[in-house]
């Protein structure tokens, strides 16, 4: 009976009453990923149902999808480092010189702008055209978004940080949902900026 009680619908748990263990088994497995399945639909839904064009504006105009729900567990940087919970770290970068020690912190190192070259002007904002963004399986890679704050490119804001994946990126919006995207310029003239630096580290 602790089976039945599990199911969300008396309808429902009046038909698994007629199956036999095993169908009943698969039943109950079938009920649950269609509620969660719901669930997700309804969050994309809502998410949807939001005014992109104040909050990200590009967004709906290249693919992407809903992939997390809404929490505030953890946020953006912290997806990117992949760690999912917001109290394991101990800060989040914030401008150039700790974007480098807190991806530092986690074993990241930066490859855009290149850290061995001293910067004389603010540096090209990075594309899904650049090879250096490109998708390897030995390492794991995530952009900051932001802006320069000079024009020598000496120091930065940041807003936004997303995770290279292998057929496009993933963004944590704050402590609401996590969405995929296709491509970096999707989440561009917004409050997040523009992609700005690069880290990577050795994928374990």
């Amino acid at each position: 009976m602790s089976t039945f009680s599990s199911l969300s619908d008396p309808l429902l748990r009046k038909l698994a009453k007629r199956l036999k263990d095993g169908d009943l088994r698969r039943f109950t497995m079938i009920n649950r990923v269609c509620r969660i399945a719901g669930e997700l639909e309804q969050e994309r839904r809502n998410l949807k149902s939001l005014k992109f064009d104040s909050v990200l504006p590009k967004l709906t105009g290249g693919p992407w999808r809903l992939i997390g729900f809404q929490t505030g567990d953890y946020n953006c940087f912290c997806h990117a480092i992949g760690i999912k919970d917001l109290m394991a770290i101990c800060g989040e970068p914030n401008s150039f010189s700790t974007a480098d020690f807190f991806y530092g912190q986690f074993g990241f190192s930066r490859i855009y702008p290149d850290p061995n070259q001293r910067l004389t002007q603010s540096p090209p904002f990075l594309t899904d055209d650049n090879p250096l963004v490109g998708f390897e399986p030995t390492l794991v890679k995530a952009v900051v978004y932001g802006g320069w704050q000079n024009s020598r490119g000496s120091d930065c804001t940041v807003s936004h940080h997303a995770l290279r994946v292998a057929n496009g990126w993933e963004s944590k919006l704050g402590s609401g949902e996590l969405i995929w995207h296709k491509r970096l310029d999707q989440l561009t003239w917004s409050k997040y900026g523009k992609p700005i630096l690069l880290y990577s580290k050795p994928r374990q």
